[in-house]
């Protein structure tokens, strides 16, 4: 059984479901159906997760928990204060 329904697609969206159709040969219609099935049968459980690497940058203790924008202020105040006192 098929019911007819409009859809509002993203142009991003649209663009891909394009392409796929043009690379497989299949309607447009199919490759929505094929898409939306896939994207119902899978169990958000079963997706792989993604793991991020983190790193330790360095930095100093009394920057921990400051905002990143207020961490270069005083990186900055840092590193002028370091090139005054060398060129003394």
């Amino acid at each position: 059984m098929s019911i007819r329904t409009t859809l509002t697609l993203d142009d991003d969206v649209c663009a891909e479901l394009k392409r796929r159709s043009r690379e497989t040969g299949q309607s447009f219609r199919d490759i929505v159906n094929l898409v939306i099935r896939r994207g119902l049968t899978t169990d958000v459980r079963e997706r792989e997760q993604l793991t991020v690497p983190t790193f330790t940058l360095g930095l100093n203790p009394a920057y921990q928990g400051l905002p990143p924008s207020e961490i270069l202020d005083q990186m900055d105040i840092h590193s002028f204060s370091t090139k005054s006192d060398s060129g003394k």
